[in-house]
């Protein structure tokens, strides 16, 4: 890995400090992953199984090579709109889906259904998904209408599939497999689009080009530049995340170990879970800033443009070892106590 290596300035005036190279690149936080893995491109699986929990009604017309999945029964309090809205939009149109656990009891006929099967997104409205069959497991072919009341358990609807506009040789996708709620996420981090990472065993930093969660609640990290493919979920990686700041800015002292975590008020736009440092580090010129620790935004809408000159340092080497170290401690001493082994 390669780390600047000059030694961190105490002094406090304007002509002190010390110039930030060409790169203008400043650690603003570090951290240790688990979880992670490199991938060119990305197959999105989908399933109920992790969010929706409501059962539809389902109707089939048209001799059976359509159907509609209607999840605006009022009685279904389970999951809500959002919960619907939040899963079934990161389906394309198009796209294949597999229903599965879908066995039906009727008591009045006392006969049993499955409609397991495979069937094709075509639309989404008012909490309907309307669809075309391609195979379903047992129906009846006088019947249309199969109630949610008849299911014996809530049918598990996936998907699978690439995309191709992520299939892209000058990016990576850095899948983050414990997701965002934990401390060993880029979230935690307080990464935003337009920061920088430089990952353990590279020379260069990526640029962040988007973030988002998928499905499951995995972070999707794009980045700018190609990694090789690489699964490290059961391996530590040192990540640390630069914040872009103007040419020959002189720095100050910058805190890479600052536990107090808040919000940072730009503006009328807001960056979640950032340090007191990590904030100043974004602050725009002319722009009022604000930090409130234990705080988190409202609505996250961040401001972007170059910051204001302010003054950090960009930490010693030394430091980012120093703090690389303290994490791998503390990840054995609770590993040992929980009986897990990385």
């Amino acid at each position: 890995m390669n780390f600047s290596n000059h030694k961190k300035s105490r002094k406090k005036s304007t002509t002190s400090g010390t110039i930030v190279p060409n790169t203008n690149l400043v650690t603003a936080r570090v951290g240790m992953f688990y979880g992670l893995e490199y991938r060119k491109s990305l197959t999105n699986k989908v399933s109920t199984v992790s969010g929706l929990v409501a059962t539809p009604n389902i109707v089939f017309n048209d001799s059976e090579t359509s159907a509609f999945f209607d999840f605006s029964d009022w009685k279904n309090v389970s999951s809500t709109e959002n919960d619907f809205l939040n899963f079934w939009k990161n389906v394309p149109l198009g796209s294949s889906f597999t229903v599965s656990n879908a066995e039906l009891y009727n008591e009045k006929n006392s006969k049993k259904y499955d409609l397991s099967g495979i069937y094709t997104l075509n639309e989404l409205e008012n909490l309907i998904v309307f669809c075309t069959v391609n195979s379903v497991t047992n129906k009846d072919s006088d019947m249309n209408l199969y109630s949610k009341k008849h299911f014996r358990q809530t049918p598990i609807f996936q998907f699978n599939f690439t995309p191709t506009s992520d299939n892209d040789s000058s990016h990576t996708f850095i899948v983050n497999h414990f997701g965002q709620n934990t401390k060993t996420s880029f979230t935690y981090l307080g990464a935003s689009i337009g920061d920088h990472l430089l990952i353990q065993g590279e020379e260069s930093s990526y640029e962040i080009e988007n973030i988002n969660l998928d499905s499951e609640g995995k972070e999707i990290i794009k980045i700018k530049g190609s990694l090789p493919e690489e699964n490290r979920i059961g391996t530590k990686t040192l990540v640390q995340l630069k914040i872009k700041i103007p040419p020959n800015s002189v720095t100050d002292d910058i805190d890479i170990n600052d536990s107090k975590i808040g919000s940072c008020l730009i503006g009328n736009a807001c960056y979640n879970n950032q340090s007191e440092s990590q904030c100043k580090l974004r602050q725009i010129k002319n722009v009022s800033l604000k930090f409130t620790e234990n705080n988190e935004c409202v609505n996250i809408s961040p401001l972007t443009g170059p910051p204001k000159e302010v003054t950090y340092v960009e930490p010693s080497s030394d430091e980012v070892m120093a703090r690389l170290l303290n994490d791998i401690s503390k990840n054995l001493s609770s590993n040992s106590k929980s009986g897990k082994i990385f």
